[in-house]
């Protein structure tokens, strides 16, 4: 184990240590368990970093989440297999402003791509997701796509 100097202090697992510590966990029947509790924690800070964007803590949730950005895409991997599609839409609506905003354009569509591709009802997140979705083609350049899928927020 490698301790970085981070605020807050980060721990990185070398890869031999992580494979070990999965194959018990797979042994023990918890993996599954384990992935969710991750999925539920990164899905409570990318609510949060959503939440406090227009605060004045933009570069904090820049950096936050450019550092948790491998975590951030287990988490989405996560979410996006879970039946309830409502919790891959919220989190893909979220995770989706923040990528925009920190220059992961191309991760911001492809998790929104993804949670959209599963025909959610209307409703709030719903309509953030696709949103956000449409600003990210308008980052990108492509105005008729941005034009797309701000017709479907109405």
């Amino acid at each position: 184990m490698q301790r970085h100097r981070t605020d807050p202090a980060r721990f990185r697992l070398l890869d031999t240590v992580r494979e070990f510590g999965a194959d018990w966990l797979r042994a023990l029947g918890e993996e599954h368990a384990v992935r969710l509790r991750h999925r539920d924690h990164f899905r409570r800070l990318v609510r949060q970093g959503w939440t406090e964007w227009n605060t004045g803590r933009q570069v904090a949730w820049c950096e936050r989440t450019l550092t948790e950005h491998a975590n951030l895409r287990a988490a989405m991997d996560c979410a996006l297999t879970d039946p309830d599609r409502r919790i891959a839409l919220g989190m893909a609506a979220d995770l989706g402003f923040l990528w925009r905003h920190c220059g992961s354009l191309r991760d911001a569509q492809h998790c929104l791509d993804l949670a959209l591709a599963t025909d959610p009802p209307p409703g709030p997140d719903r309509t953030r997701a696709l949103w956000a979705r449409g600003a990210v083609a308008l980052l990108q350049g492509d105005l008729e796509v941005a034009a797309d899928w701000a017709e479907r927020c109405t």
